[in-house]
């Protein structure tokens, strides 16, 4: 059973947008939200390609935080966000916990839980994306597949691949995103990597004391938009396991 045996308890997220427009349905990174001593605080990244991409395209700011006052907010984030999230006291809250793989016998703070479900609500188009490093790992989480329709299984079944290994690859020639990477289930393309996470399972791909493993373990969504997930699993080589236990930090150079 794939269950999530190394929890992160996430120090950084990227607060993503996504347009209710079908024409425009690339998801933007619109702000950043981090943990530190003082609390949480919430930056919108108002100088980045995104930022301005997704305001040409119905963008305003998420409504509590109006980024035309101010672009930094470190008051009420947490409880902000926690509010996209099921009360704990819910009769069937260990089912929210499970449908992410999550042990329900743990406690989460609102960072891991955001991280690892990323708060999407029906009633708008924010999400959250973890900010993952090499140093993370070992880690598991689940990963959304996107561009389905647009894959080459559009007229097969998304179901069919539930329980098949993925691939992730590289698509430096992708027309619309230079960091595209495939996601490859039984020798077949399924899909792409969020745009907003791409580069760094490029990182975990390019780094060789990562070792990465997936599979296809479930499909939300319709049959007309249907959303495959992935249980990911990052693990350290055993070479970088030997660095570890020489006292080594192999991520530092």
């Amino acid at each position: 059973m794939n269950d999530i045996k190394n929890v992160i308890d996430w120090d950084s997220l990227k607060l993503v947008w996504q347009s209710a427009d079908p024409k425009h349905r690339s998801h933007y990174h619109v702000a950043t939200i981090t943990r530190e001593a003082a609390g949480v605080k919430l930056k919108y990244e108002a100088e980045s390609d995104d930022f301005r991409e997704a305001s040409k395209h119905g963008f305003i700011g998420y409504p509590a935080f109006d980024f035309k006052k101010s672009q930094v907010y470190t008051t009420g984030v947490v409880n902000t966000f926690a509010r996209r999230l099921p009360p704990k006291e819910r009769d069937d809250y260990w089912k929210y916990l499970e449908s992410f793989k999550l042990p329900a016998t743990r406690q989460y703070s609102t960072m891991t839980l955001l991280g690892y479900s990323s708060g999407r609500l029906p009633s708008d188009g924010f999400s959250f994306v973890p900010v993952i490093r090499a140093q993370d790992a070992p880690f598991e989480l689940m990963l959304e597949v996107v561009g389905y329709r647009h894959s080459a299984a559009t007229n097969m079944s998304a179901e069919r691949f539930i329980g098949a290994h993925i691939e992730f690859r590289k698509d430096d020639k992708n027309r619309y995103d230079p960091n595209a990477v495939r996601v490859q289930a039984a020798g077949t393309h399924i899909g792409y990597v969020n745009r907003t996470m791409a580069m760094m399972i490029r990182e975990l791909m390019d780094n060789d004391r990562i070792q990465l493993n997936g599979s296809i373990v479930r499909v939300n969504g319709t049959s007309a938009r249907p959303r495959p997930y992935i249980f990911l699993s990052a693990k350290r080589t055993i070479t970088d396991q030997k660095f570890k236990t020489n006292g080594v930090d192999s991520n530092a150079a």
